[in-house]
C-alpha cells in the first residue's frame, strides 16, 4: 500500500455526483413548459433545495413564463388573422362582383378604343390564361386545443379556391377523403391528439390542378 509522505495532507476525494435528466428531451414547446412548471413544486420539497437552486429555478422559470406569454399572443393574433382572411374572402369576392358591374357599366357605352381610354381603362386584347399550381409550402400550426392544428400555405394569386384531402400514413388507394373546400389558404384539421395523417392540397381555377405531395402531419 502506498504510504503518506510526511508533511503532504491527503486530498479529499470529490463528492460523488450523479447527471440528472429532466425528461423533456422529445417534449414540444408546451410539454417543455408544463415538465418545467411542475419541477416549480417538485423541487422545494427536495432535502437538498437550496438558496442558489432556487435562483436557477425562479430565472427559468421567469423566461419561461415570458416564453409562453410570447407563445399565447402567437396563437390568438394567427386566430384573428384566420378570421381576417375569412374577412378578406368574402370581401374580395364582393370587391370582384363589383368590378365587373363596372366594367359591364363602361363597355355598355364604349364602342372605339378611344372611348375606353376616355375612362382611363384600356380595349380587352386577348390575353393567356394562367391556372394555379398545387402549393408546395404546407406547415402544420399548433392551437391550444388538443387534437386541433391549423393547416396552412402559400396562397396562389391564379387559384380562386382550394381542397384538401387527409388520409392515414402510409396511404390507401381509396384512403384520401375529402377535407376542406373554400377560398382561404388554410383550414382546421382536427382529431386524436398523436394521429398520424397525411394532407394534400389542390388548387382550383377553371380546374382543380394536381394534388400537392403528401404533407405528414402528428396532431398534437
Amino acid at each position: 500500500m502506498p504510504t503518506k509522505k510526511p508533511g503532504v495532507p491527503r486530498q479529499p476525494k470529490a463528492a460523488k455526483r450523479v447527471r440528472v435528466t429532466i425528461g423533456d428531451g422529445k417534449a414540444d414547446f408546451l410539454g417543455r413548459t408544463n415538465i418545467q412548471k411542475a419541477l416549480r413544486t417538485t423541487a422545494p420539497q427536495s432535502p437538498k433545495f437550496n438558496a442558489a437552486i432556487k435562483a436557477a429555478l425562479d430565472t427559468w422559470s421567469k423566461d419561461t413564463d415570458q416564453a409562453v406569454t410570447i407563445w399565447d399572443n402567437i396563437i390568438n393574433a394567427e386566430a384573428t388573422l384566420e378570421q381576417m382572411y375569412s374577412s378578406l374572402g368574402t370581401t374580395l369576392l364582393q370587391v370582384g362582383l363589383d368590378r365587373s358591374a363596372f366594367l359591364t357599366a363602361v363597355q355598355n357605352v364604349c364602342t372605339t378604343a378611344a372611348d375606353a381610354k376616355s375612362f382611363g381603362v384600356n380595349e380587352t386584347a386577348p390575353g393567356k390564361h394562367v391556372e394555379p399550381v398545387p402549393p408546395t409550402a404546407i406547415r402544420q400550426i399548433d392551437t391550444p386545443v388538443p387534437g386541433a392544428n391549423r393547416i396552412r400555405w402559400a396562397s396562389d394569386p391564379h387559384a380562386g379556391a382550394y381542397q384538401a384531402e387527409t388520409s392515414v400514413d402510409p396511404p390507401t388507394p381509396t384512403s384520401w377523403t375529402a377535407a376542406y373546400t373554400g377560398k382561404s389558404p388554410f383550414f382546421l384539421l382536427t382529431g386524436a391528439p398523436g394521429q398520424k395523417v397525411l394532407v394534400r392540397i389542390a388548387a382550383v381555377g377553371s380546374a382543380p390542378s394536381a394534388w400537392s405531395a403528401s404533407f405528414p402531419v402528428t396532431l398534437r
